[in-house]
């Protein structure tokens, strides 16, 4: 009994998608996998690409209303309100990553980390440790 009411959930809280935005957002997947494979053709770096991509994709998720916003029904019946990531991520170890990364870009580009290996290359006389 519990089995059937789970498939029947499930049933119910299926979504169909038309065949048009599925054709879109393949074409928009092979879009940037053409740009990806002809990065160097077009001057750009690969982050600029498939974030731009991103950006496209999310903005016409939003104009075609295929986000989910507002409350969603899951199986079960069990309601939740949708974005539900916002309270889920932690701030703080974002901001120690985002940190971190500017701290390693700035310190490589003040030529520490190349001083470091050279007075190690000269402490061990060019022989690794053994």
């Amino acid at each position: 009994m519990q089995t059937e009411t789970l498939i029947a959930g499930v049933e119910h809280a299926t979504q169909q998608v038309s065949m048009s935005i599925t054709l879109f957002f393949t074409g928009l997947l092979i879009l940037m996998i053409v740009c990806l494979a002809l990065e160097e053709k077009i001057h750009a770096k690969k982050s600029l690409i498939v974030g731009s991509f991103a950006t496209i994709a999310l903005l016409a998720g939003g104009f075609m209303h295929i986000l989910p916003f507002g409350h969603v029904i899951l199986p079960g019946g069990h309601l939740i309100e949708m974005p539900v990531y916002i309270p889920g991520v932690d701030w703080g170890v974002i901001a120690i990553i985002l940190g971190s990364s500017l701290f390693i870009d700035v310190v490589s580009k003040s030529g520490l980390f190349t001083w470091i290996a050279v007075k190690l290359t000269k402490a061990s006389k060019g022989e690794p440790a053994t």
